[in-house]
């Protein structure tokens, strides 16, 4: 239904090493919702913040509002990274798991030992997965402003050998109708 103002669900498939390089969904893109239906798979939100500490903020360094303008002004001109190297650019320091956000299944967890297994799953820059998980994540910031949230940038890390083949399937919610502008 057009009027709904929810595109219809999007099913993928990732082959073993199948990934996505960095990139945002907004405009006119309210919300995202990802469903891991095997919950298989690594997507990883590098600028996103885990908690209140400012400590353990990503962009503790970046003036918000410049990286904000900049954001807008990449998308307003339509750079578009074209390759991987580009996209992961933006976030070339950070590490999954250390910075950010990784969203992962929890057969990632298991570590070599129990000690690594308990550190893994007690780690506040991962969010584990099971199978028909879903994740839902706001494109826009929670300010009433018409402002992209450059925090919702994210990527769907390789997928490994040992977990194989990744499915999930999305929903994107608009502002306004399928047939009419945000």
């Amino acid at each position: 239904d057009p009027e709904a103002g929810v595109e219809d669900l999007q099913v993928l498939k990732y082959d073993v090493g199948g990934e996505y390089v960095l990139h945002h969904d907004g405009e006119p893109r309210v919300l995202t919702v990802l469903y891991y239906l095997n919950g298989v798979g690594k997507t990883w939100f590098p600028l996103a913040r885990t908690g209140e500490d400012i400590n353990d903020d990503p962009c503790k360094d970046i003036n918000a509002d410049e990286a904000s303008e900049e954001f807008l002004k990449t998308r307003e001109n339509a750079i578009i990274p074209q390759n991987k190297q580009q996209a992961m650019k933006i976030g070339e320091d950070a590490k999954p798991g250390q910075q950010g956000l990784l969203v992962q299944s929890i057969s990632g967890a298991v570590g070599k030992n129990q000690e690594e297994t308990e550190e893994n799953l007690n780690n506040p820059n991962i969010a584990w997965i099971n199978r028909g998980d879903a994740l839902a994540f706001y494109n826009y910031l929670d300010d009433g402003s018409p402002r992209l949230n450059w925090r919702a940038l994210h990527t769907a890390l390789p997928t490994e050998e040992k977990d194989g083949v990744k499915w999930i399937a999305n929903h994107w919610f608009r502002g306004g109708t399928l047939t009419s502008p945000c």
